[in-house]
């Protein structure tokens, strides 16, 4: 079977969780003997950094500049030459705002749905955008059952409608956490209020000198955080691949209570929770939107509510470190089980069946 995956986000240029389920799946479908070829923005930076990409399969940049304002523009342009010369079987869409203009050409199209692509507010423009995309007859992919039943609502019929497994790509063996004093308390993500870093900072303080914790990534909220965080937490910002891994490896818990913010932005699922459970970190998650089926709470991990909540999850982590070896021996056998590529690209192959 010849599949394109078309994604606006790649971890060569843009890494955060879109990102990095589209390659799992890129390189799942490549590993179960699909040919498969990634479509995705070029121009700028963009062109150098892609042909440095070392995978399968090719990674191929479609022209252009000021994708933000001209984003469709490039997509309509590049697309149909593409598919000329691959002439795919099935087109899997990373986002729904890459098919406009172009749905029209793309045979056996399918798109995934994250999290505040389909709930978020939007400007008129987009919103009748995303409509016409919910109501064309594409098939539809998603991680959860809260996001199938959003996409339910608003119109994409049952049978169009996939769930399948999260991925993230191959982790070697789980570092089992340093087991020291204090607790190392890590939270990886783009620094926005959803993913409530802030909750941390505020759960870190209540607990003093018992936890530490790190926060690794970079966004608009980084001003405020900077100002709530206290002698216990420490912002690292963006890290490169290997100084992200000595960060896991450093961690005894892993942590996102995220929540849904005003204007429905909200976490669809939460990759970095298969993420640590993958390296054998316990997890620590609240209930919001999809990130309440990421976390099995008691079996991977521990789900909570507010700052309290989580303070009082990583004391008793603190004090049991036994139930965090428990806790994360179980999210590497979930990764292990259903969390790799082939997993995801074996769900998506029958849904493309």
């Amino acid at each position: 079977m010849r599949i394109a995956v078309v994604t606006a986000d790649w971890p060569a240029f843009a890494p955060g969780g879109v990102a990095t389920l589209t390659r799992a799946l890129a390189r799942g479908l490549s590993r179960l003997g699909a040919e498969v070829e990634v479509w995705t923005r070029g121009g700028g930076g963009r062109d150098a950094l892609l042909a440095r990409e070392d995978e399968a399969f090719p990674v191929r940049a479609i022209p252009g500049r000021s994708w933000r304002r001209r984003g469709a523009r490039h997509w309509a342009r590049g697309l149909p030459r593409l598919l000329d010369r691959f002439a795919p079987d099935a087109v899997i869409a990373s986002t729904w705002d890459v098919v406009p203009g172009v749905r029209h050409l793309l045979p056996g199209l399918f798109v995934f749905a994250h999290g505040r692509d389909i709930t978020g507010a939007m400007e008129p423009a987009r919103e009748r955008l995303r409509s016409e995309v919910l109501a064309s007859p594409a098939g539809w992919f998603c991680l959860t059952d809260w996001m199938r039943g959003r996409l339910a609502a608003l119109g994409v019929p049952a049978h169009g409608i996939h769930r399948v497994p999260a991925a993230v790509d191959e982790v070697v063996a789980p570092p089992g956490g340093t087991g020291g004093e204090p607790l190392r308390v890590l939270q990886v993500g783009r620094l926005i209020p959803r993913k409530g870093q802030d909750v941390a900072i505020r759960a870190a303080a209540l607990l003093g000198g018992k936890a530490r914790l790190t926060l690794v990534g970079e966004g608009p909220d980084r001003s405020r955080l900077q100002r709530l965080a206290g002698r216990h937490v420490e912002l690292r910002g963006a890290l490169q691949p290997a100084e992200l891994e000595r960060a896991w490896r450093q961690a005894d818990v892993a942590v996102m209570v995220a929540r849904e913010e005003p204007g429905g932005d909200t976490e669809g699922y939460g990759l970095v929770y298969l993420e640590a459970g993958a390296r054998g970190l316990p997890v620590v998650g609240g209930r919001s939107a999809g990130s309440a089926e990421a976390v099995i709470d008691g079996v991977t991990g521990l789900q909570v509510e507010g700052e309290v909540g989580l303070a009082r999850a990583l004391e008793r982590l603190a004090d049991d470190r036994e139930l965090g070896r428990r806790l994360g021996r179980a999210g590497r056998e979930r990764y292990e089980r259903c969390g790799r590529p082939e997993h995801l690209a074996r769900s998506v192959l029958e849904a493309l069946a």
